[in-house]
């Protein structure tokens, strides 16, 4: 039953990352603090290894959609380069932090930056049902403004799991970006913030000399196949998906998400 949750959790995280350019935080983070325990992995670990193997399979996802993205020419490879540099910065300095941060601690942070970015997106919909969103954005993306949203991105990759899709899409969403282009350029981020938030992991979890079996840094392999195996089949239902629907109705569920993920955490804090 365990096994068949991690593949189901794949599937639903596989279908994210393709429509929204999200990482694991919005279901595989939720899931893996909830049932990791039984994998006997300690507990003060516990958010480590699910942020861990989330951003493995994050990593696999956001290679797959991607493609698709680049074949559908979806990608605004001007913005994805100028937010390269800060992405990779954020992503080693949110894994030192997270490595020296207890899970609870992690566990309030999700739940208070859940909530920042649900406002946020609530704020974003409601401007534009007086504007429609052209085919250009039409306001200017300041490199400033990429600066800061591509550090804090990267950070909160490693501390929640959590891909580009978040802080990028949102924020690329306030400057008129379709959705579908925003997520294009998040989904390419996520592979570039996966490799160097778990290659951050590894490094420090060797340094520091903690030893879970059939684990390589904060990924619990056994977990991570099976919910490898979902997401093979959750990639393309995301990718038809995407093609069919409308940037209203993808914002509308992307907020939706958000919220979810958001009442999982909750209910794991205060249970």
């Amino acid at each position: 039953m365990d096994y068949l949750l991690l593949v189901l959790g794949g599937v639903l995280s596989g279908m994210l990352t393709s429509l929204f350019g999200l990482g694991g935080a919005t279901t595989i983070v939720p899931i893996l603090a909830s049932c990791l325990f039984l994998f006997n992995i300690p507990n003060e670990y516990i958010m480590h290894f699910a942020v861990g193997t989330s951003l493995a399979v994050m990593f696999v996802n956001s290679l797959l959609a991607t493609r698709t993205y680049i074949k559908d020419k979806d990608i605004d490879y001007k913005i994805l380069v100028k937010f390269i540099p800060y992405i990779i910065i954020g992503s080693i300095v949110g894994a030192f932090i997270a490595y020296n941060t207890s899970s609870y601690d992690l566990m309030i942070f999700f739940v208070v930056f859940m909530v920042v970015i649900i406002v946020k997106n609530i704020v974003i919909m409601k401007k534009t049902k007086k504007n429609v969103i052209e085919d250009k954005p039409t306001t200017k993306v300041k490199i400033k403004e990429i600066t800061i949203f591509g550090v804090i991105s990267g950070i909160i990759g490693a501390l929640a799991g959590g891909g580009c899709g978040i802080i990028v899409v949102t924020y690329l969403k306030s400057k008129n970006f379709k959705i579908k282009k925003s997520v294009g350029i998040a989904t390419a981020l996520n592979v570039i913030m996966a490799v160097i938030i778990s290659i951050s992991f590894a490094v420090e979890n060797a340094s520091n000399s903690i030893h879970v079996p059939w684990s390589i840094g904060f990924i619990y392999i056994p977990v991570f196949i099976f919910l490898l195996i979902g997401s093979f089949i959750g990639v393309p239902l995301g990718k038809l998906i995407v093609k069919k629907v409308n940037d209203t109705k993808l914002s509308w569920g992307f907020l939706a998400v958000l919220i979810c993920s958001l009442a999982v955490i909750l209910y794991q804090i205060l249970v």
